[in-house]
């Protein structure tokens, strides 16, 4: 997505929890003398979005809740997040269409 975000597109429905934790382990070491640490937020289809928007809005929220509570962490979506900002937010949206009208 961006310099230092990605996506994982799965299609594993139950069990999620042990792959999720050996992306993050994976992905978290010291490389000569750097620590390497990532925050990832996860959503899940249909329940936490049915389109590519809502699903990615809904990721982009865990992700702000994992950063919020301390980094260096992962969380799973929940309607609890809705508050978080987002790089789709609705202001974005609201901006775009004001834009687009004149």
């Amino acid at each position: 997505m961006g310099g230092d975000e990605f996506l994982i597109f799965s299609a594993v429905e139950e069990g999620i929890g042990p792959m999720v934790d050996h992306y993050y382990q994976a992905l978290t070491d010291c490389y000569r003398g750097f620590t390497i640490s990532l925050s990832m937020g996860i959503a899940f289809f249909p329940q936490d979005g049915a389109d590519y928007e809502t699903l990615f809005r809904s990721a982009d929220q865990a992700l702000y809740a994992a950063k919020k509570n301390g980094k260096q962490q992962y969380r799973f979506y929940n309607a609890s997040m809705q508050e978080y900002l987002s790089v789709l937010s609705p202001m974005d949206h609201e901006l775009d269409s004001d834009s687009a009208d004149g």
